[in-house]
C-alpha cells in the first residue's frame, strides 16, 4: 500500500523548517514499517506544496505511526510549518 500526502506550507514557512519536520517523523514512522520511497516540491503551481509517497504495510501502521507518542515531540515544529495536510491511502492496481 501507498501512502500519499500532500501538505500544504504556511505563506512565508521556510522549507528547510518542513524539511527538518520529514528529519523527526521519519525514524518513527520507519519504526512502523513506513517507507518514504518519493518527495516532491512543487515547481509549477501551489508554490507551497509539498507530496510525500510513503510504502507502508497496512492501514493499521498508518494508525500505528501517526499516534505513536514519540511524534508529540515534532508538533510544534508541524503547526509552525504545516497548513493543511491530506492522507490519502492507496492500493495498486491493473488495467488487465
Amino acid at each position: 500500500m501507498h501512502l500519499h500526502v500532500q501538505v500544504k506550507l504556511r505563506m512565508g514557512a521556510s522549507f528547510g523548517r518542513y524539511k527538518e519536520v520529514i528529519r523527526l517523523a521519519k525514524p518513527v514512522f520507519e519504526r512502523h514499517g513506513w517507507r518514504l520511497t518519493h518527495s516532491f516540491a512543487t515547481v509549477i503551481g501551489r508554490v507551497n506544496s509539498v507530496v510525500n509517497i510513503w510504502e507502508v504495510p497496512s492501514a493499521a501502521s498508518v494508525e500505528s505511526g501517526l499516534f505513536d507518542p514519540e511524534l508529540a515531540s515534532a508538533l510544534p515544529l508541524i503547526r509552525e510549518v504545516v497548513e493543511d495536510e491530506v492522507l490519502t491511502l492507496m492500493t495498486k492496481y491493473s488495467v488487465d
